[in-house]
C-alpha cells in the first residue's frame, strides 16, 4: 500500500491506547529487517531517517527504496524525517516523497521554535505531509555538560505550542536521553500525565533505548503513541557482526554475514513492537 502519514496511524493508536515503533534506518539491511518484522506481526510501522542516515545514503535513495517497499507491503508504513534542523532538507524530503517530517527546534528559543515550526506546518499540510516538533529538549548521553532536568517539557508550553503550530505529533522531554546503551532510565510518568491531561495531540518519546522494559509496556496507555528506537538497533546490528566473525573468523561472504544481521535486527524489532502493543494493529489502520 502507499506510504501513510503520522496522522493516519497515530490517531488510531491514541484511540487504542498503544504505541507505534519508529525505527531509525541507515541501510538496506535495516529497511528489510524492519519491514519484515512489521509484516510478520501485522503491525503499522514508522521507518525514519536522521541526518546521519542521509549522510550515509541520500534522501532520494531512502525515499525511493522505502516508497517502493511500502507499495509492496501488506502493512501501513510511514516514512519520517527524524530530527531535522534544516529547512532545505525538510523541503527536499517532502519533495522526494517522505510522508512525515520532524523539525527539531529544541536548541532554539521557545518563540523561534514555534515560529519556524508554524512555517513548516503550513507547507507540509498542503501536501498531506505530517509534522512532528519537540518542546523541551531530550538530551544526549554523550553531552556531559547538559542538565537534563532543565530540558524537561513544561505542560503549559506544550499546550500553547501545539495550539499555535497545529503540529501532528509532539515530542516531549520526560526523562529519557538519546543514545543510551543500557536500560536504566526511568520516565517521569507524573509529568507525562500532566501533559496528556491538557494536550490532545499524539505524543512522542525519544531516547527509548535507555528505558527499562516495564516502563516501555505502559507508554501507550499513558498517551505516548510514537516511540523512537535507534541506539538499540545499532547495538544489535554491530554485536551480531562481531559475534558472527568471532565464531567464524574465515567467513568472507558478506551477504551471508548480513543475513545474520537482518535476522537479529528483525527479532529485536518484533520484540519492541510487541512491547509497545502495536502487534496485530495494522487492521486498525486499514479499516
Amino acid at each position: 500500500m502507499p506510504l501513510v502519514n503520522l496522522k493516519i496511524i497515530l490517531e488510531k493508536a491514541k484511540k487504542g491506547k498503544y504505541a507505534i515503533g519508529a525505527f531509525n534506518i541507515y541501510n538496506i539491511e535495516d529497511i528489510t529487517a524492519v519491514i519484515l518484522a512489521a509484516e510478520e506481526v501485522n503491525a503499522p510501522v514508522i521507518l525514519q531517517a536522521s541526518g546521519s542516515a542521509l549522510r550515509h545514503s541520500t534522501i532520494e535513495d531512502i525515499a525511493g527504496v522505502i516508497t517502493r517497499r511500502a507499495r509492496q507491503s501488506i502493512v501501513p508504513i510511514c516514512l519520517h524525517l527524524d530530527h531535522s534542523t534544516d529547512y532545505s532538507t525538510i523541503i527536499k524530503a517532502i519533495k522526494e516523497g517522505f510522508s512525515s517530517v520532524m523539525f527539531d527546534g529544541s536548541l532554539l528559543s521557545y518563540e523561534e521554535n514555534m515560529a519556524k515550526t508554524k512555517e513548516i506546518v503550513k507547507i507540509a499540510h498542503t501536501l498531506d505531509v505530517t509534522v512532528e516538533a519537540e518542546v523541551g529538549r531530550v538530551g544526549r548521553s554523550d553531552d556531559e555538560e547538559s542538565n537534563f532536568e532543565e530540558g524537561l517539557s513544561n505542560p503549559k508550553e506544550v499546550k500553547q505550542f501545539v495550539s499555535a503550530t497545529n503540529i501532528d505529533a509532539c515530542a516531549v522531554a520526560i526523562g529519557t536521553i538519546h543514545g543510551m546503551q543500557e536500560q536504566k532510565t526511568k520516565i517521569d510518568f507524573q509529568l507525562l500525565k500532566k501533559i496528556r491531561e491538557i494536550v490532545d495531540v499524539p505524543l512522542v518519546l525519544h531516547g527509548s533505548s535507555g528505558v527499562i522494559e516495564e516502563e516501555l509496556t505502559k507508554l501507550g496507555t499513558f498517551g505516548i503513541q510514537k516511540v523512537n528506537v535507534g541506539a538499540r538497533l545499532k547495538k544489535v546490528f554491530t554485536d551480531t557482526l562481531r559475534n558472527q566473525l568471532d565464531e567464524d573468523p574465515m567467513l568472507f561472504d558478506h551477504v551471508k554475514l548480513l543475513k545474520f544481521v537482518i535476522g537479529a535486527v528483525k527479532k529485536e524489532v518484533i520484540h519492541k513492537i510487541t512491547v509497545f502493543g502495536s502487534a496485530g494493529k495494522a487492521i486498525d489502520i486499514l479499516q
